[in-house]
């Protein structure tokens, strides 16, 4: 389904990154001496208020000459 204008979606997804914090820097690279975010700690940001204004985050499967790539 889709719908002719985003107005909609653009205000639940401005509400939801007002409601977001930063993620936590969960993972370390020994390497570089560093810390980052892992994409476990961005989903753990970010599922709370997606959800809470009716979001949410759709990855798709595309075939092209015999194989898959994600959208």
């Amino acid at each position: 389904m889709q719908s002719e204008s985003i107005g909609e979606l653009g205000k639940a997804l401005a509400k939801a990154q007002r409601e977001m914090k930063p993620a936590k820097e969960d993972g370390d690279n020994p390497y570089f001496k560093s810390k980052y975010a892992t994409l476990a700690g961005v989903w753990d940001a970010c599922r709370g208020p997606l959800g809470d204004n009716n979001l949410s985050i759709v990855q798709t499967i595309e075939k092209k000459d015999e194989q898959d790539y994600l959208i």
